[in-house]
């Protein structure tokens, strides 16, 4: 593939070794993509992929994009892969919704474990969980169990205080996530399709105001 952005192509070359870097081209209507090499910035490929164009980009891991389109009170969700097109249709969700952090635990072709899709809601505690074949979404209060696992760790909380989880990361197939910025828990499996909130630790250290935030938000994000 050479550095030449001029030619629009249908396809997505695999990146080889290392990840690419997308941006986003809405300049005078073109509304198309440009994938860089990060190792060669001068290898790049444009695109006009239909999945990109309007859809809202909720996520890209493992290779695939989970996009959003909202149809009247309702969000059609799925899952696209640029380099195979391939696509998988997921039930929509149903509510009024802001949709925030997303996590899948694998790619959905994998064939050694099966791919576990979580949606975390910016503004209500709540988790929609779908595992790959489910009919719909689960939704998750955690609320009750997130105030538990505070208290069990002598955690004050003001009176009416939004507490909510974010920063989720999925790593060794255990699910982990942030709640009040600096205290982190773990997020089970528990029956049925249901997800349970454990305390880990006390407190997180606190980095220095820097970007650290952002590269390591970048990196779980590949």
């Amino acid at each position: 593939m050479e550095g030449n952005t001029g030619e629009k192509q249908q396809y997505l070359p695999p990146p080889q070794q290392y990840p690419w870097l997308l941006y986003l081209n809405n300049e005078k209507g073109e509304k198309n993509q440009i994938f860089c090499s990060i190792l060669d910035p001068t290898v790049t490929c444009t695109t006009s992929f239909a999945e990109l164009g309007d859809a809202n980009q909720l996520t890209a891991q493992h290779g695939w994009f989970l996009l959003e389109n909202r149809i009247s009170n309702a969000h059609e969700i799925f899952l696209w892969n640029p380099c195979s097109l391939q696509k998988f249709e997921l039930p929509h969700l149903t509510c009024d919704v802001d949709i925030g952090d997303c996590i899948l635990s694998s790619s959905p072709t994998a064939t050694d474990q099966v791919c576990d899709i979580f949606l975390f809601s910016s503004n209500t505690a709540s988790i929609f969980y779908y595992q790959l074949g489910d009919d719909q979404w689960t939704e998750i209060d955690y609320l009750e169990d997130l105030v538990m696992a505070m208290k069990s760790k002598n955690v004050t909380l003001a009176a009416r205080c939004k507490i909510y989880l974010t920063n989720p990361i999925y790593c060794n197939g255990c699910l982990y996530a942030e709640s009040i910025g600096e205290y982190l828990v773990k997020i089970e499996k528990h029956g049925y399709r249901g997800l349970k909130i454990n305390p880990m630790v006390d407190l997180m250290p606190t980095l220095p105001p820097t970007r650290f935030h952002r590269i390591c938000r970048l990196l779980i994000s590949i």
